[in-house]
Protein backbone atom coordinates (compact mmCIF):
# COMPACT_ATOMS: atom_id res chain seq x y z
CA UNK A 1 0.00 0.00 0.00
CA UNK A 2 1.25 3.21 -1.30
CA UNK A 3 2.45 5.98 1.69
CA UNK A 4 -0.72 8.07 1.72
CA UNK A 5 -1.61 6.40 4.97
CA UNK A 6 1.04 7.51 7.22
CA UNK A 7 0.44 11.27 5.21
CA UNK A 8 -0.29 14.26 6.96
CA UNK A 9 -4.01 15.78 7.29
CA UNK A 10 -3.72 19.48 6.21
CA UNK A 11 -6.11 22.57 6.46
CA UNK A 12 -7.20 23.92 2.77
CA UNK A 13 -8.17 27.40 2.76
CA UNK A 14 -5.90 28.97 -0.23
CA UNK A 15 -8.20 32.20 -1.16
CA UNK A 16 -7.44 30.42 -4.87
CA UNK A 17 -10.41 27.73 -4.22
CA UNK A 18 -13.15 30.73 -2.88
CA UNK A 19 -15.32 30.21 -5.66
CA UNK A 20 -15.32 26.12 -5.19
CA UNK A 21 -15.97 26.61 -1.29
CA UNK A 22 -18.97 28.80 -1.43
CA UNK A 23 -20.63 26.66 -4.39
CA UNK A 24 -20.26 23.80 -1.49
CA UNK A 25 -21.30 26.26 1.34
CA UNK A 26 -17.53 25.30 3.07
CA UNK A 27 -15.05 27.43 4.66
CA UNK A 28 -12.20 25.14 3.89
CA UNK A 29 -11.19 21.33 3.27
CA UNK A 30 -9.15 18.67 4.80
CA UNK A 31 -6.90 17.24 2.45
CA UNK A 32 -3.82 14.59 2.59
CA UNK A 33 -0.91 16.93 2.30
CA UNK A 34 0.88 16.12 -1.33
CA UNK A 35 4.10 13.37 -1.32
CA UNK A 36 6.94 14.28 -3.01
CA UNK A 37 8.80 11.77 -4.98
CA UNK A 38 13.04 12.17 -4.74
CA UNK A 39 13.23 10.53 -8.43
CA UNK A 40 16.39 11.95 -8.59
CA UNK A 41 17.86 9.93 -5.65
CA UNK A 42 15.87 6.84 -7.06
CA UNK A 43 16.76 7.56 -10.69
CA UNK A 44 20.53 5.75 -10.53
CA UNK A 45 19.11 3.35 -7.75
CA UNK A 46 16.86 1.16 -10.33
CA UNK A 47 16.91 -0.08 -14.21
CA UNK A 48 14.55 1.69 -16.51
CA UNK A 49 12.40 -0.08 -19.39
CA UNK A 50 11.49 2.30 -22.34
CA UNK A 51 7.60 2.41 -22.85
CA UNK A 52 6.14 4.88 -25.94
CA UNK A 53 2.82 5.74 -24.98
CA UNK A 54 -0.02 4.37 -26.81
CA UNK A 55 -3.75 4.80 -28.35
CA UNK A 56 -5.36 2.35 -25.39
CA UNK A 57 -2.28 3.13 -22.63
CA UNK A 58 -3.47 3.54 -18.98
CA UNK A 59 -1.13 3.25 -16.10
CA UNK A 60 -3.30 -0.03 -14.45
CA UNK A 61 -2.70 -1.43 -17.70
CA UNK A 62 0.97 -0.64 -18.25
CA UNK A 63 1.68 -2.06 -14.35
CA UNK A 64 -0.42 -5.34 -15.32
CA UNK A 65 2.01 -6.02 -18.12
CA UNK A 66 5.55 -4.72 -16.59
CA UNK A 67 4.66 -5.60 -13.25
CA UNK A 68 1.69 -8.38 -13.12
CA UNK A 69 -0.08 -6.43 -10.96
CA UNK A 70 -2.44 -3.68 -11.41
CA UNK A 71 -1.43 -1.91 -8.12
CA UNK A 72 1.40 -0.74 -9.18
CA UNK A 73 0.35 1.97 -11.64
CA UNK A 74 1.40 4.46 -8.88
CA UNK A 75 5.04 4.38 -9.16
CA UNK A 76 5.03 4.48 -13.14
CA UNK A 77 3.33 7.80 -12.15
CA UNK A 78 5.93 9.04 -9.51
CA UNK A 79 8.39 8.15 -11.69
CA UNK A 80 7.40 10.26 -14.93
CA UNK A 81 5.99 12.97 -12.45
CA UNK A 82 2.71 12.06 -14.64
CA UNK A 83 -0.01 11.41 -12.07
CA UNK A 84 -2.77 10.42 -14.51
CA UNK A 85 -3.59 8.88 -17.33
CA UNK A 86 -4.70 12.41 -18.56
CA UNK A 87 -1.18 13.82 -17.92
CA UNK A 88 0.46 11.50 -20.64
CA UNK A 89 0.06 12.23 -24.98
CA UNK A 90 0.51 9.89 -27.43
CA UNK A 91 4.21 9.20 -28.87
CA UNK A 92 5.47 10.35 -25.54
CA UNK A 93 8.44 7.91 -23.96
CA UNK A 94 8.19 6.93 -20.43
CA UNK A 95 10.50 5.38 -18.19
CA UNK A 96 8.92 1.82 -16.58
CA UNK A 97 11.18 2.03 -13.48
CA UNK A 98 12.14 -1.86 -11.99
CA UNK A 99 11.99 -3.99 -10.13
CA UNK A 100 8.29 -2.55 -8.47
CA UNK A 101 8.51 -4.84 -5.74
CA UNK A 102 11.95 -3.15 -4.34
CA UNK A 103 11.12 0.28 -5.43
CA UNK A 104 7.86 -0.38 -3.33
CA UNK A 105 9.28 -1.32 -0.29
CA UNK A 106 11.86 1.57 -0.60
CA UNK A 107 8.65 4.30 -1.12
CA UNK A 108 6.91 2.68 1.24
CA UNK A 109 9.44 1.61 4.01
Amino acid sequence: MPKYTDRKVVLNDDDSYKEWFDNRGLQNIDQYATFFFNRRYFKGAFATREHVWAKGDRLFKLANIYYDSVEYWWIIALWNDKPTDAHYNYGDVIEIPYPALEIYRELVG
